[in-house]
């Protein structure tokens, strides 16, 4: 990363590469000065070609603002596999991205809040649903590979690569999600053997103290709460600290890839829901127009999602993630949506309304304006 003065403040500016198959790409980004204010541009394109310019911002911004743009577009390109080239390799095995790997992770059904006491007191685990990425990761010795929720392979940080190869065992496969550098750890499945089979319960107590052993904060342990009176603190903590969700699981089930077609071991609360959707058309201001497929594979409108300004427009077709309250019944449209990036680690097919979490209807709300 090199750097360059501009009205006392250090500037950073970074060259980016990409090589897999016939794809050969450079990705260059830095902040410009504009009197006392800030750009974050970029140019990218095939190596050695002419390049595409653009901006990250629509207009000069503060420094503090201009840095956090910034660094975040330079996480996202090299979480795509992007490296600094011939100044170092911060993620590892980034030319291998996009191969299958054969490990998928098990998918957790949505719970219904009214059905919140019956597992808050039954013998289910509780554990925070943090608001990351599904993450499965596998060590052999000292080759580590990570596999997204498609079970393809990823490139990985290099904090989450030193600490997994830290840990006391060269034969392991983790799952969790990954945050930034961090892994926040939910499940084991393989320690010097094949794990799966195992009960929930048994294989959290042997990923416990494997992962709270560790000097290493970039792989953490996502803490399960065990008892009525456990889960219920847990919940309530939860909810006060405004977080993702809570997840239940069935400590005597095993570790099954997929998602039941109903019910099953695995069961998740979301307080903030959120869905993937695909994206229709680009309106005339900064939002898009996001449709769903329905039970007959028919796309349906879901509305619009304003994008911040420090955030470029998805294309027509990608898939995005939004935030909502709730959808509204009969149009499917989302209150108050909240635009928070684009998904490439979900299934097109899986872009259904039967994601999306409706508004509740009391006894006394009509079905309609009528």
């Amino acid at each position: 990363m090199r750097s360059q003065m501009s009205h006392a403040i250090t500037t950073p500016s970074i060259s980016l590469y990409y090589q897999q198959g016939s794809s050969d790409k450079e990705y260059h980004a830095q902040i410009t000065a504009v009197d006392d204010l800030y750009l974050v541009n970029f140019q990218y394109g095939r190596r050695g070609s002419s390049l595409t310019s653009g901006s990250k911002t629509s207009r000069p911004v503060p420094f503090d603002q201009a840095t956090k743009i910034f660094t975040k577009l330079i996480l996202e390109k090299k979480a795509k596999g992007y490296t600094e080239g011939a100044t170092g390799v911060p993620y590892q095995d980034s030319s291998k991205s996009g191969r299958v790997t054969g490990m998928l992770p098990q998918l957790l059904n949505p719970l219904d809040e009214s059905r919140l006491d019956e597992f808050l007191a039954n013998g289910s685990y509780a554990q925070e649903k943090k608001n990351g990425r599904l993450l499965q990761l596998k060590r052999e010795g000292e080759l580590i590979t990570g596999a997204n929720k498609l079970g393809l392979s990823i490139a990985l940080p290099d904090p989450i690569v030193h600490a997994v190869r830290a840990l006391p065992c060269d034969d392991l496969a983790l799952v969790g999600e990954w945050i930034g550098t961090t892994l926040h750890c939910f499940d084991l499945t393989r320690y010097d053997q094949d794990v799966m089979r195992q009960p929930y319960a048994t294989r959290y107590h042997t990923l416990a103290p494997l992962i709270e052993a560790s000097s290493h904060r970039a792989v953490q342990l996502i803490t399960a709460a065990t008892t009525p009176k456990a889960k219920r603190a847990l919940y309530e903590r939860l909810r006060t600290e405004h977080a993702e969700g809570i997840v239940f699981k069935d400590p005597v089930a095993p570790y099954t890839p997929g998602r039941p077609n109903s019910g099953g071991p695995q069961w998740k609360l979301k307080f903030k829901s959120s869905s993937t959707f695909i994206v229709k058309k680009h309106n005339l201001k900064r939002s898009v127009e996001m449709q769903l497929l329905d039970s007959q594979g028919i796309f349906v409108s879901s509305g619009n999602v304003s994008i911040p300004p420090n955030k470029s427009i998805p294309p027509i077709h990608s898939l995005i993630e939004v935030e909502y309250l709730y959808a509204i019944n009969g149009s499917h449209h989302l209150h108050q949506p909240v635009y928070l990036g684009p998904r490439d680690d979900v299934d097109r097919g899986d872009c259904r309304l039967t994601q999306l979490k409706y508004q509740p209807l009391t006894d006394g709300d009509p079905d309609d304006d009528a």
